[in-house]
Formats: structure tokens, sequence, C-alpha cells
């Protein structure tokens, strides 16, 4: 694997973010936006197709991106499971239904309003697909972890790996 970082950071990480879900009362979290998948999943491919992960509270994970990226993405995390879907299938789709997978569909899913790539189409079409679930805010960056953002302007919560 060719992640920007060892497997130990982004357990750390992710460790961090599952405590938060549980603290939360959050079944899961869906992460779309590119700093939160670089972040968490040490991917970021670019943003001309929705593409989003997620993380359980019980620590499963999950990406759902177009197939032409999948290859390149497996190379760059340490997620197991990924989607690749053609460009002509809208991978909200796939998010759902790997939520079903994950039998979180119907608990308290966490989304960062935030986010640069939730549009509210979306969001409306997750609302939707997913009746019996809860959202919650989670703005996955600050007052998180006492982190500011992670950019690389203002990465004042950094990690020695950083």
């Amino acid at each position: 694997m060719d992640m920007q970082f060892d497997s130990d950071e982004f357990r750390v990480r992710v460790g961090r973010l599952i405590e938060e879900l549980k603290n939360r009362d959050l079944d899961a979290v869906i992460l779309d936006d590119g700093e939160a998948t670089s972040y968490y999943f040490g991917i970021d491919p670019h943003q001309s197709f929705y593409r989003a992960g997620a993380i359980t509270s019980s620590g499963e994970a999950f990406f759902v991106l177009r197939a032409l990226d999948k290859d390149v993405c497996r190379e760059q995390t340490w997620v197991t499971d990924m989607v690749g879907h053609p460009d002509w299938e809208d991978p909200l789709e796939h998010i759902v239904r790997k939520l079903r997978e994950y039998g979180v569909a119907n608990g308290r899913i966490g989304v960062d309003y935030g986010s640069h790539a939730l549009t509210i189409r979306a969001f409306n079409v997750l609302r939707k697909a997913l009746p019996e679930a809860s959202s919650s805010i989670l703005t996955v960056y600050p007052g998180f972890f006492g982190c500011a953002k992670v950019t690389p302007k203002s990465r004042r919560c950094a990690r020695p790996a950083q």
C-alpha cells in the first residue's frame, strides 16, 4: 500500500473519530469533503463526481467512488471495502446500499453540513432513501478534537507523522 501516512496514524485518527461518534450517540458518519476523505481515509479523488466514505461507530468503513478512480485510490487507503461505480450510476444509491449492509441505515448518521461535496440534492436523496435514519450535524473539524480545520494553513493539532 502506498499511503501518505502509515496504518498506525490512520488508526489513531479513526479511533478519535469513533470516540466522538460514540460521544454523540451516532451509529455512523458519512464523510465526503475532500479534506475529510484525505484525513480519515488517505484519499482525495477529484470531485467531478460525488464520492464519499462512511465509518461506523464499531470501526467498519467503506468508500464509494467512480470505477475509474478505484484502483488508484485503493493503493492510498486502509479501507478494503471500496465500491467503484460506472459514471452513469448514482453513487448515492451505492452509499445507501452499503449503509443498509452495515446495519446503520435506520440509525443516527452524522453528516458534515459544512462539506463542500454534500449538495442539497445529495442530502435530500439520502434523506428520502433513508427515511428511518436520523441525521445529525457533525462538523468534522472545528471543536471536534480541539483542532483547527485540517488544511495546510492551519494544522495546529498536527500529529508527529504530519
